[in-house]
């Protein structure tokens, strides 16, 4: 069993790595992906505690990343904005 979940974690990891990409704009790179790598890491641990019989564990983890996923992109275009508000002379 614990072979399999070690299996999991370096594939998903390889996956994860995989999808963060640096852009070279300018003079500060912009990071792109880490939503998508950390959505990946979290089916994956929520596979992983299905499989283990943990489906009470699996479901609320489903709840929390579901709410945490639809609430994030507001605060991040909230930050944004006061970001802009405050570079403009």
């Amino acid at each position: 069993m614990s072979r399999v979940v070690q299996g999991v974690i370096a594939g998903i990891g390889f996956l994860c790595a995989g999808t963060i990409l640096k852009n070279q704009e300018g003079d500060d790179g912009h990071v792109k992906g880490l939503t998508t790598a950390a959505g990946l890491w979290m089916t994956a641990a929520i596979g992983v505690s299905a499989g283990l019989g943990r489906e009470a564990t699996a479901v609320f983890s489903t709840l929390l990343a579901l709410a945490i996923f639809s609430v994030m992109p507001r605060i991040v275009r909230m930050i944004d904005r006061e970001t802009d508000e405050q570079e403009r002379p």
